[in-house]
């Protein structure tokens, strides 16, 4: 399936979306698109499967629904307005936990625990397990333990990124750790030392740290299920 990529196109197919009955030509054409160029557009959606013609009207196609289900909200310039969806691995062994050290943007340098973004259908859990073994060369199994909202601003408060992080936590992780590879350098951090780390990184979370220094007397099973959310205001790294 193709993904639009031009704000014209976006257009149509939101007129499409709002005319189950179908459109003539002139009736999709955006005000002010010179018709050469609305021609072009319209006919990369026809060709990519979006939209088809059938007599005299066009109409979207079960591709071209199932693209609008997938990006709406979006602006007339293609943006989405969702929010990320993503799994956090919190790793403890022995009283230390697991964390990595970015060697690639964006965040390079920056440490923080393993995560990434979930697959469509993929429970949270085993994304974490993917993650996991994909970054680190460690399998666990995972169970979710919260919830952590991370929105980032720049300096004069564009939100650039909005994450909501799925916290998977595993105490029987087993395997040889990778020490470095593409992802980063990774390593056991005591608690006290986690705790700092998500004081004073710019990707870190105060409240997160708070959580868990509470694992230093507090077994990862009696953590209460928990929802935590913060702001950042720094530029674009």
């Amino acid at each position: 399936m193709i993904q639009p990529r031009h704000r014209v196109q976006h257009e149509i197919l939101e007129r499409l979306r709002q005319s189950p009955d179908g459109l003539r030509y002139a009736s999709i054409r955006p005000e002010g698109v010179e018709n050469d160029l609305f021609n072009y557009h319209l006919q990369y959606l026809v060709q990519g499967g979006l939209a088809a013609k059938t007599a005299d009207r066009y109409r979207l196609t079960t591709a071209g629904k199932e693209q609008l289900i997938e990006q709406n909200p979006i602006d007339q310039a293609g943006a989405s307005h969702r929010f990320k969806i993503a799994s956090l691995c919190l790793v403890m062994q022995d009283g230390r936990l697991l964390y990595q050290r970015r060697t690639r943007q964006p965040f390079l340098g920056e440490q923080g625990m393993i995560g990434g973004g979930l697959y469509r259908g993929e429970l949270a859990t085993d994304a974490a397990s993917r993650r996991l073994t994909e970054e680190a060369g460690l399998s666990a199994s995972f169970r979710l333990l919260g919830m952590l909202r991370k929105r980032h601003r720049d300096p004069e408060g564009h939100l650039y990124s909005d994450i909501i992080f799925h916290v998977c936590a595993s105490d029987a992780a087993s395997g040889r750790l990778v020490a470095r590879n593409e992802f980063g350098e990774h390593e056991w951090l005591t608690i006290p030392e986690a705790v700092a780390v998500e004081s004073s990184a710019s990707y870190g979370s105060p409240q997160y740290g708070e959580l868990l220094a509470r694992l230093a007397t507090t077994p990862l099973d009696q953590i209460p299920m928990f929802y935590l959310h913060e702001d950042y205001y720094h530029d674009v790294f």
